[in-house]
């Protein structure tokens, strides 16, 4: 009977360990951007990772070697991101045809997650990471955060 209680208890804090936090995105569940190309639409998520998730509305090309984004202050390496192009892992990374209800997810490694810390912010830095009729579509920082649970 100890063996079974044990085992439960066990089971119970691995299953407590990743529950999902929502981001809050520049205050908000998401952030809509609007362009001339269409919009996009930012969220994100931690649990055992970071997710940041993009959906497009509209035709765009996106650099992912352009992209710059910190994670609690610290610069986030290009070798601790991966790239999801409508769940498909990206291996090339140079530029891509982003097209209308494409869907890019970016998977940060750096560290902790933020879940386990319950707080903590990662920002997606101005950069020619988005491209709409050759114009940066990011101009200014976006900022997502994981707020401490009460």
């Amino acid at each position: 009977m100890r063996i079974i209680i044990l085992l439960f208890f066990v089971l119970f804090c691995i299953c407590s360990c990743d529950i999902s936090s929502k981001f809050v995105v520049d205050g908000n569940p998401e952030k809509r951007i609007l362009s001339e190309c269409g919009g996009i639409i930012l969220r994100g998520h931690t649990m055992s990772a970071d997710y940041i998730e993009l959906s497009f509305h509209g035709d765009y090309i996106v650099n992912v070697d352009s992209i710059k984004m910190l994670k609690n202050g610290i610069y986030v390496p290009a070798s601790e991101i991966r790239y999801y192009i409508n769940n498909k892992e990206l291996k090339d990374r140079c530029f891509q045809t982003i097209s209308d209800r494409d869907s890019l997810s970016i998977i940060i490694h750096q560290g902790y997650s933020l879940n386990y810390g319950h707080k903590g912010k990662i920002e997606l830095l101005p950069s020619g990471f988005i491209y709409c009729n050759g114009k940066p579509v990011i101009s200014e920082t976006i900022s997502f955060e994981c707020k401490a649970k009460r």
